[in-house]
């Protein structure tokens, strides 16, 4: 599968650009943290990686559900010789990895679909996390006590919902830092 994973990378890198923010590097973030988790638990890393490097391929304008990302993946794993299995795995591991998308019958249940949702998860309410949720915050020009108040929920909600203690662990510093960030926030009354 070594294969697939290289035509994946290369298609993120092509389709996302270098991006600090939304490219390549976001998905080689979440794909460290995924597969950092993987051997902690013992889980299958091919799926996890392919779907680091695809999650987002839908997601340039940054308004694409997790379910399109999860169709458009479906498509290019089918394109490059994915078996069907591995497709249909990783596909819904995408499309798990957005909580709008549970329900009583749909949620993580096995070990890769959890550990990417936290791996997610935890790059969301990491510093990098947080400056994107600012930038996204500032466009709906949202007020200050406003902002600070959704990036206070936001990131005790992506906290709460992880699934593994070993994530928690594996982002502390940076959970520290953010929560920080946002108790000086409220204390000053302004976000930037």
């Amino acid at each position: 599968m070594d294969a697939a994973i290289l035509k994946a990378k290369a298609i993120a890198l092509k389709e996302l650009g270098d991006d600090t923010f939304y490219g390549l590097p976001y998905t080689e973030r979440i794909k460290e943290k995924a597969t950092s988790l993987a051997d902690k638990l013992g889980a299958q890393k091919t799926t996890v990686i392919l779907a680091s490097y695809l999650h987002a391929i839908s997601t340039k304008d940054r308004q694409s559900t997790s379910v399109e990302s999860s169709d458009k993946a479906s498509l290019i794993l089918k394109r490059i010789g994915c078996p069907d299995e591995l497709r249909i795995q990783v596909t819904k591991i995408i499309m798990l990895s957005d909580p709008k998308n549970w329900d009583t019958s749909k949620r993580p249940k096995t070990i890769e679909e959890k550990i990417f949702y936290d791996a997610k998860a935890s790059e969301d309410i990491s510093s990098i996390g947080l400056i994107r949720l600012i930038i996204s915050l500032k466009e709906q020009n949202l007020k200050d006590e406003e902002m600070i108040g959704s990036i206070d929920n936001f990131i005790k909600e992506k906290y709460g919902s992880l699934f593994f203690d070993k994530t928690k662990n594996m982002i502390e510093y940076d959970y520290r830092l953010v929560t920080e960030f946002v108790t000086n926030a409220k204390k000053q009354g302004d976000v930037l």
